[in-house]
This record gives structure tokens, C-alpha cells and sequence, in this order.
């Protein structure tokens, strides 16, 4: 297989899209020449080795979009076989070894290395042994949907999570200003009271020192 520089090769240094080939020495490319894969097993290997950023979804929910049309691309090769449409096979045998370092270099989980090896260990494109091994390929992915789904699941629940603390510290931080509130209308109106309380003192004051210069007077007068 041929590897490239990706640091100088101007075509395979960079990407077109959000997938994340060019990070790798082995690029899906370089699987189709050397296994001579017909399109739709390029296009199945292409969704198994890639990690690619859909807009407006999670990471699991893309990869879950890629195992669902791995299992559609998989059933139509099915169909294909049993309807009599063959694709020329390879004239050599698979390199088992060559497989191996792929699946090194994405880090392949293991049903994703399962697929790989099945779509690429094979002597013949058609035929009932090759139906199986489509088959194998949508069990897997399928497996791996129920895991994304899972995982989805879970990130949703992580979500809702925090948005409901969010709330209620938005709920704690309303009751702690209408508290807050309620306080400085209390102190007004003690402060109101308190002034008030003064001037009917100093009023009850005047009155009294008023009542006392009068009897003094009525005193002196008898």
C-alpha cells in the first residue's frame, strides 16, 4: 500500500468537508486501490474508518448516522448478489497483515475492526459466502447503533440534568432577590415607623414642657 507524506503531499495533507482523513498515513483512498474494492465497498469502509462532525449533531449521533447507512449500503450489496449484479473480484489474494495495520491505525474498536476485516479479507465479491459476510457487517453495525443509541441516550439525560440545575439555581437565585427585596421594603418602612416614632416623641415632648410652663404659671398666679 502506498503511504504518503501528509505534511508535503498537497493533496492528501488537507480535507474537504469536516472528515479527518488527512491525519492519517493510511487513507481510506489508499485501501480502495490496493484491495480493489468495487464502489459500494469503498463507500463501507470510507463510513467505518471515518469520524466526521454533521452539523447540528453529537458525535454519537453521527456515528450512528454512519453505522445506519452502513447497514443500508450492506443490504443493497446483498440485494445485488442475490438479483445477479458481480463486480469483477481481485486477482490476488487479501493481505491479512496490511488489514491489521489499518485497523492499528485508526484504533478501530472491535466490531469496527470486525467490519473492516470482513469487507476486506474476501477471495470472491459475490456469491452466498459473500452474503454472509454482509451480513456479518449489518449485525455488527447494528450492534454498534444500539451502543451509539445508548450513549446518546446518555448525553441527553447529562443534558436535561444540567439544564434542570440550571433552573432551579435561576429559581434559587429569584427567591434570594425577591428575599432580598422584601428585606429593604421591611427596613423602609421600620425607618419610616422609626422617624415617625421621633416626631410623636419630640411632638409628646413640646406638649408636656407646654403643660408643666402652665401649671408653673397657675402656681405662681394662686
Amino acid at each position: 500500500m502506498q503511504e504518503v507524506d501528509n505534511a508535503t503531499d498537497s493533496v492528501r495533507n488537507h480535507n474537504v468537508g469536516n472528515s479527518d482523513y488527512a491525519k492519517h498515513k493510511i487513507q481510506p483512498w489508499d485501501v480502495w486501490i490496493e484491495f480493489q474494492l468495487n464502489p459500494f465497498d469503498a463507500d463501507l469502509v470510507k463510513r467505518t474508518l471515518r469520524t466526521k462532525a454533521e452539523g447540528g449533531m453529537t458525535r454519537a449521533e453521527a456515528r450512528k448516522l454512519d453505522y445506519e447507512k452502513i447497514v443500508h449500503i450492506s443490504s443493497e450489496r446483498i440485494r445485488q448478489i442475490k438479483t445477479g449484479v458481480y463486480w469483477p473480484s481481485q486477482t490476488e489474494l487479501p493481505n491479512g497483515s496490511r488489514v491489521d495495520s489499518i485497523i492499528a491505525e485508526y484504533n478501530l474498536c472491535p466490531k469496527d475492526a470486525l467490519i473492516l476485516d470482513t469487507l476486506l479479507m474476501r477471495e470472491d465479491d459475490n456469491g452466498e459466502d459473500r452474503i454472509k459476510q454482509y451480513e456479518t457487517v449489518i449485525e455488527c453495525a447494528q450492534s454498534r447503533i444500539a451502543e451509539m443509541e445508548s450513549l446518546i441516550a446518555h448525553e441527553n439525560y447529562g443534558k436535561k440534568k444540567a439544564v434542570d440545575t440550571a433552573k432551579k439555581t435561576d429559581n434559587r437565585e429569584i427567591l434570594i432577590e425577591d428575599a432580598e427585596k422584601t428585606a429593604k421594603d421591611c427596613l423602609k418602612k421600620i425607618s419610616a415607623g422609626m422617624s415617625t416614632y421621633k416626631q410623636l416623641s419630640k411632638s409628646m415632648e413640646s406638649l408636656l414642657t407646654k403643660i408643666a410652663s402652665r401649671d408653673q404659671i397657675d402656681l405662681f398666679n394662686n
